[in-house]
């Protein structure tokens, strides 16, 4: 996939919605890949605060088990692994408990968030998915379940959105986005006539549009986004679908931003599977 993210007015159909059009219209080898690419990336989504909750169990049930297992001591055979570990890795300490609820509630919050992105879409979300899932109950329907490496991209996702579109992540941007677009202004600076080009964004009486700039690999699309409130004609483009998807949902059904969002949430989570 490489899909190009315009950064007008225009409204165009969601990437989501134009993925679903073309498979009514293409049946060749090409299409049925992207096809397949593009609901292995939906299935991602979806199954997101389940993967991540399910695994979080794992990583309790294996603590419970080695803290178990491991002899007590008697005051001679030295430390034992309870006592060495601090209070928020074990289970029984409230520490720990307050730390599991707030992974759990960081999870869903992200879910809605990508729940969200899929609605845009025009994709069944993760309840929806939940709730055809009963309805179907002994069907003998077997869940395709994603991977880790999957799911990787959709941590990628959300820690992008934390970067680019949050107060939290602005100190964090600004090193490298304030660089880039101070150059352009620099070494490409717009012109007055420039200025009533974007104002009109029909281009000038002589036809001329504003200098135009490509971002290739821009993501989530905050820095293009910057671009373009600077007055430039500017495109961004991205080779993974788990990050257009998010940026079409950013930029177009969100529509423009003022202000950073907070992504308390997204930090949060982030910050506990570290």
């Amino acid at each position: 996939f490489f899909s190009a993210m315009a950064m007008e007015e225009k409204r165009a159909k969601p990437l989501g919605a134009q993925q679903l059009q073309d498979e009514c219209h293409d049946d060749d080898r090409d299409a049925e890949e992207e096809r397949e690419h593009f609901q292995q990336v939906c299935r991602s989504y979806q199954q997101y605060a389940t993967f991540h909750q399910t695994r979080q169990q794992g990583v309790i049930h294996r603590m419970h088990r080695m803290l178990s297992s491991s002899p007590q001591s008697d005051g001679d055979a030295g430390p034992t692994v309870e006592s060495i570990l601090p209070p928020s890795l074990l289970p029984q300490e409230t520490e720990n408990q307050q730390r599991q609820k707030k992974f759990c509630d960081a999870t869903i919050r992200n879910q809605f968030f990508l729940d969200s992105v899929l609605k845009y879409s025009g994709v069944m979300t993760s309840q929806e998915v939940l709730r055809q899932r009963r309805d179907d109950y002994g069907g003998g329907t077997q869940i395709e379940w994603a991977t880790e490496d999957q799911m990787s991209k959709i941590t990628s996702v959300l820690k992008s959105v934390a970067r680019d579109w949050s107060a939290e992540g602005r100190e964090e941007r600004s090193v490298a986005y304030d660089r880039l677009v101070g150059a352009l202004e620099r070494y490409m600076p717009l012109t007055s006539s420039d200025s009533e080009c974007v104002e009109s964004m029909d281009g000038s009486a002589d036809g001329r549009l504003p200098p135009r700039v490509a971002v290739p690999g821009s993501g989530l699309g905050r820095l293009a986004w910057e671009i373009y409130s600077k007055g430039y004609s500017t495109q961004g483009s991205d080779f993974s679908l788990p990050m257009l998807l998010a940026s079409d949902f950013v930029l177009n059904g969100c529509g423009i931003p003022t202000t950073d969002a907070d992504a308390g949430g997204d930090n949060e989570s982030a910050a506990l599977r570290q």
